[in-house]
């Protein structure tokens, strides 16, 4: 039987996805994402966002989603983009900054942008990962997928 699963596109459009090919199902699922910039996707469960590692096929990205239960949700978030809004700017690198010395709050979705902004992501929020943003928007670092070893 199908489930119910809510896939939250953060890249204001940006990405596009395929569910799999006969529906959400409980248990294991595949499902395509392709983005010309480099996401997070992650299964959120009770507000803690588990990032899936994916494959590069043809195209874009296959991710496999194990153990989905009805209500789950997907979410795609452009990697970098702290503050949600679609794209990767400089107030991203400084809001991550800001919040490792409690000058920011991450409100609304926080593990969600906490999972944009893990720019390195090893699964900590540093001040790495604000300078690895920051140098992504100059070319000198590569932000990208999380592709399965």
């Amino acid at each position: 039987d199908n489930i119910n699963i809510i896939v939250t596109d953060y890249t204001t459009g940006d990405a596009t996805w395929t569910e799999p090919v006969d529906g959400w199902v409980a248990g294991m699922n595949q499902f395509f994402v392709a983005c010309d910039e480099p996401c997070a996707v992650a299964l959120v469960r009770d507000e803690v966002a588990s990032e899936l590692s994916c494959v590069a096929v043809e195209g874009g990205y296959l991710f496999t989603a194990d153990g989905l239960v009805d209500g789950d949700e997907i979410v795609i978030v452009k990697r970098g983009d702290a503050d949600l809004d679609g794209t990767v700017r400089a107030i991203d690198a400084t809001r991550v900054a800001q919040s490792l010395i409690d000058m920011y709050e991450f409100t609304g979705r926080e593990c969600v942008q906490m999972l944009a902004a893990d720019a390195d992501r090893d699964g900590t929020l540093r001040a790495i990962d604000a300078t690895r943003i920051a140098q992504s928007l100059i070319g000198l670092y590569d932000l990208t997928w999380n592709l399965s070893e």
